[in-house]
């Protein structure tokens, strides 16, 4: 299997500030305690004592996504980085991807429940692969 492309933390935080800008707020510099957030969150897809605990872009994309909401490193957004970071991370590891349309109320949904700890992993994995169809 091909490494897993994943964004860095700074450009995570670029797309916190433009999709802030676009809504017309004034973003926050990301705080300290912030930034190790944020680090952690990516972190948690990368292999523990060489043990691979994701090994899907499906369970790799939502685990990030996940960890974003759970972790909050910024102060106002979490939720919607999180999905466009979701989104991108599948763009970037699956060839050839058209996102397949979710309805508006399809990913508040998702996310809601990720951030508040209704869905399961098994379930974020199925909600990606709504996404992606049959690109698997």
């Amino acid at each position: 299997m091909p490494s897993f492309k994943t964004l860095t933390s700074k450009q995570i935080e670029m797309i916190h500030y433009q999709l802030l800008k676009k809504m017309g707020q004034q973003p926050a510099p990301l705080s300290k305690d912030g930034r190790n957030r944020l680090e952690s969150a990516l972190a948690k897809i990368e292999p523990y004592f060489g043990v691979e605990n994701y090994k899907t872009v499906c369970e790799k994309a939502s685990a990030v996504l996940e960890a974003i909401n759970q972790n909050h490193p910024f102060a106002d957004g979490n939720k919607r980085v999180s999905l466009i970071v979701f989104e991108k991370l599948l763009q970037m590891n699956i060839k050839n991807l058209k996102l397949r349309k979710v309805s508006q109320t399809t990913k508040e949904k998702f996310i809601l429940n990720t951030a508040n700890h209704h869905n399961s992993r098994e379930e974020r994995v199925r909600c990606c692969e709504i996404y992606i169809g049959d690109k698997i």
